[in-house]
């Protein structure tokens, strides 16, 4: 059972919108996000905090809050129970039209919450809004990222890859009796599992052609966890594609989910997803037990010059190259090593890594950063073979 602060006033009067706040140990960053809330040009909103059994001093944060606003609501939970679970306790406590998931880590822009209000209230034939959103660095460096098309958002999409990212979304509270609620199981991926439940019940989501909220991100950190997020994704993935009885109002098209073919798409997105970004971020046991796991549950492996694609292109990236020292360098040699040695151990594929190298070659372009410093893996990764085909390759690149 959880434990309700004191401070966690009744409150009997609705507002527009309820933000719920999870938060576990974000003593460091949490001030940040619920400044954000009080800079909004929207005063019709609460905020229901969850600390989640926190360690630091979030609690003391969180109060300083609570004794300054009213609007802002804490709640605590006496065991460490996720951010599903903290925010269906949340939920019960909501008193808001819509809905607006803010991480404690995260921000949003002055005007989101009127946006997103306004939008929905103005088109009230779709259940919720979403919008472009913006990756900060711990460098400062801001990546807008354009959020999907409402043409490429549909339950069958869904079922294939994620395509909202919080804060950058508000739903109506109508949704949860169709859909259900977050399901406390899952500590990573219960975001998109809810949206599936809600797109397979027939509702949809608006897009606003604008970023409304900053993410918090390090694209090299070495504190992911890539192999529990793949595995939780893969339970996803599975009600997805199944009947699943958690959405208590499905469409009757959608009831069973889409077919095998589609399964088959998500666990490839999926899986390259992840072992792109263990591979980037340096985790070795990411990319082996990825690796492992997939012989274990049947699933394809996913191609090399897939998997190049998509590592190249995060290397690429402006914020990821600058952030690239020569010990990271070091350290994603080692996982590039990792991927030739899983493919041949678990995949049988003794040329895999080989080809998986000779993909990363073609693909990163000659002149920057990022290819210098792969040349120096090859020249030290003893990668004969394709530093052979690299001096061809520069050598037609000259005569361009």
């Amino acid at each position: 059972m959880n434990s309700v602060s004191d401070l966690d006033r009744p409150r009997y009067k609705t507002c527009a919108v309820t933000v719920i706040v999870p938060c576990y140990n974000c003593e460091t960053t949490i001030a940040q996000t619920l400044d954000s809330l009080l800079e909004q040009t929207l005063d019709d909103w609460e905020a229901v905090i969850v600390n989640d059994a926190s360690t630091d001093d979030s609690e003391v944060v969180i109060t300083s809050y609570v004794a300054r606003d009213p609007r802002f609501r804490l709640v605590n939970n006496r065991e460490n129970l996720g951010v599903s679970a903290s925010r269906n306790n949340a939920l019960e406590r909501a008193t808001g039209r819509f809905i607006n998931l803010l991480d404690a880590d995260d921000w949003l822009v002055p005007d989101a919450l009127k946006t997103m209000v306004n939008t929905c209230d103005r088109n009230p034939e779709y259940a919720g809004v979403y919008s472009d959103w913006t990756v900060v660095l711990p460098t400062g460096e801001h990546s807008l990222v354009r959020s999907h098309d409402e043409s490429h958002v549909s339950f069958s999409a869904l079922c294939i890859s994620n395509r909202f990212q919080p804060p950058c979304i508000m739903f109506s509270t109508k949704v949860l009796g169709s859909a259900g609620r977050f399901d406390p199981t899952f500590r990573r991926a219960g975001d998109r599992d809810l949206w599936i439940r809600v797109y397979r019940a027939g509702f949809k989501f608006k897009r606003i052609d604008k970023s409304l909220g900053c993410y918090r991100d390090n694209p090299l950190s070495l504190t992911h966890n890539h192999l529990a997020q793949w595995m939780e994704g893969l339970r996803v993935v599975e009600y997805a594609h199944s009947n699943d009885s958690r959405c208590l109002e499905p469409l009757p098209e959608y009831e069973n989910g889409p077919g095998l073919s589609s399964k088959e798409k998500a666990y490839e997105v999926l899986t390259r997803l992840h072992l792109r970004n263990a591979i980037v971020r340096s985790d070795r046991n990411g990319v082996i037990g990825i690796s492992q796991r997939m012989v274990e549950n049947g699933i394809q492996p996913v191609t090399a010059q897939s998997l190049a694609k998509a590592v190249a292109t995060l290397l690429q990236s402006s914020h990821s190259e600058r952030a690239l020292s020569r010990r990271r360098w070091q350290q994603i040699r080692k996982t590039i090593d990792n991927v030739a040695y899983s493919a041949a151990r678990y995949w049988g594929d003794e040329a895999y890594g080989r080809n998986f190298v000779s993909m990363l070659i073609r693909t990163i372009p000659r002149g920057n950063y990022t290819f210098s410093m792969f040349l120096t893996y090859l020249r030290y990764g003893g990668y004969r073979e394709p530093l052979k085909m690299l001096r061809v390759l520069k050598r037609a690149w000259q005569r361009d």
